[in-house]
C-alpha cells in the first residue's frame, strides 16, 4: 500500500496530462482510473482478470493492452468506447464478452490487434471513426453484425468472425478493406458492402475464406461502386456466391474461387463489371448469371463445371465473352430477347453434358 500511495503521489505531483505506463490492478483498481493517469500519450498493462466496467479511452495516443488471459465484461453495456476526438489509440490482447457493443469505435485513426469479442448482442464491433484498423481479432456469436463499418479508409486484416445474426461484415463507407479473414455461419451475408440508399466505393474484398452464409457470400449491395472482391474462396452460401445487386456498378471480379453456391455462383445485376479468372463449381443454379440491367461488361477466362442449370445464362447487351469455358453444365442460354450479335463472343468453349 505504501509503495502504490507513493506512486501515486508522484503522478499527482507530474501532473495527469504527462505519459505514463500504469498497470492495474498494482496502480490503478480499474482500468479507466489507470486510463486516466496515464494521461495522453500513455500506456496501461492490464493483468489476468475479469473487469466489469465500460472502458472508455480519455485522452490521444494511448495504449492499453492486456497482460495473460483478460476479461472485460461490461454487463450489456458497451465494452470500449473510443469516443469522437480521440485519436491514435492502440488496443491489443483484451476480449469483451456479454456486451451490447464490443466495441464502438469513433475516434479516428485507432488500431485494434489481437482482441476477441463474444456475446454482443448489437454489433460485435461497430466502427464510425476513420481510419481504423482491426487485425488478428475475433468476433463471435454477436446478435448483429460482426463488425459494421460506416467509415472511409478502415482495414479488417486477418480475422475471424462467426455466428452472426445479420452479416458477418458490413461496409458502408468508400476505400476501406478487408483482407485475409474467414467467416462463418452467419444469418445473412458474409459480406455486404453498400446498402440500397448510401454509396460504397472503392472498397476492397481480397482473400477472404467465408463459408457456411444464410445469404449471399459477398453482396455488392445497389449503392456499391467500383469495388475490387478478388481472391476469395467462397463455399456453401445459401445464395449467390458473389451478388451484384441492381445498379451496382463498375466492379471487379477476379480470381474467386466458388463452389455450392445455393443459388448462383456469380449473380450480375449492374453495369461495367469486369469478371476475369473466376472459377465456379457445382453451383444449385447458373454458374454466372447477368439479367438485363447486366450491359457492357467483360467476361475473361472464367471457368463453370458441374452446375445444375446454365454454365453462362445472358439476359443483357454490349458484354464481350473471352476465353470462358463452361462444361457440365446446360452450357449457354441466352435470353429469348436479346440477339446473339447483341454481346460479343470469341474462343468460348461451352458445352453441354447434362
Amino acid at each position: 500500500m505504501l509503495r502504490t500511495a507513493t506512486f501515486l503521489l508522484a503522478l499527482s505531483v507530474a501532473g495527469a496530462a504527462q505519459a505514463a505506463h500504469i498497470l492495474v490492478p498494482q496502480h490503478a483498481a480499474s482500468i479507466n482510473d489507470a486510463l486516466i493517469l496515464a494521461g495522453p500519450g500513455g500506456t496501461v498493462t492490464v493483468d489476468e482478470g475479469i473487469y466489469h466496467e465500460t472502458i472508455a479511452i480519455p485522452f490521444d495516443g494511448q495504449t492499453l493492452r492486456g497482460h495473460g488471459h483478460v476479461r472485460v465484461d461490461p454487463g450489456g453495456l458497451t465494452g470500449l468506447v473510443v469516443p469522437l476526438g480521440v485519436t491514435g489509440t492502440m488496443v491489443r490482447g483484451l476480449q469483451f464478452q456479454n456486451a451490447w457493443f464490443g466495441m464502438l469505435l469513433v475516434g479516428p485513426d485507432t488500431r485494434v490487434r489481437n482482441c476477441k469479442v463474444k456475446n454482443a448482442s448489437s454489433h460485435g464491433i461497430l466502427v464510425v471513426g476513420p481510419e481504423v484498423t482491426i487485425e488478428d481479432s475475433s468476433v463471435k456469436d454477436a446478435g448483429l453484425t460482426g463488425v459494421f463499418v460506416d467509415a472511409d479508409g478502415c482495414v479488417i486484416l486477418n480475422c475471424c468472425i462467426a455466428r452472426t445474426g445479420e452479416a458477418g461484415v458490413s461496409v458502408m463507407g468508400d476505400f476501406n478493406s478487408i483482407i485475409s479473414s474467414t467467416i462463418r455461419e452467419t444469418c445473412a451475408q458474409g459480406i455486404l458492402i453498400g446498402d440500397e440508399a448510401v454509396p460504397a466505393m472503392n472498397n476492397l474484398v481480397m482473400a477472404c475464406d467465408i463459408r457456411l452464409t444464410g445469404g449471399d457470400g459477398i453482396e455488392l449491395c445497389r449503392m456499391a461502386f467500383a469495388c475490387s472482391v478478388r481472391d476469395n474462396d467462397i463455399r456453401d452460401t445459401s445464395w449467390d456466391g458473389i451478388d451484384v445487386r441492381w445498379l451496382s456498378s463498375g466492379h471487379s471480379l477476379t480470381k474467386n474461387v466458388i463452389r455450392g453456391a445455393g443459388d448462383c455462383g456469380i449473380e450480375v445485376g449492374g453495369p461495367d463489371v469486369f469478371a476475369g479468372r473466376n472459377k465456379v463449381n457445382k453451383s444449385w443454379n447458373d454458374g454466372i448469371y447477368m439479367d438485363g440491367d447486366a450491359v457492357n461488361g467483360v467476361y475473361l477466362k472464367n471457368k463453370v463445371k458441374s452446375c445444375m442449370d446454365d454454365g453462362f445464362f445472358v439476359a443483357g447487351t454490349g458484354n464481350s465473352f473471352t476465353k470462358n469455358t463452361a462444361v457440365h453444365n446446360h452450357g449457354f442460354d441466352l435470353n429469348s430477347a436479346v440477339p446473339l450479335a447483341a454481346n460479343t463472343y470469341v474462343d468460348n468453349v461451352f458445352l453441354t453434358s447434362n
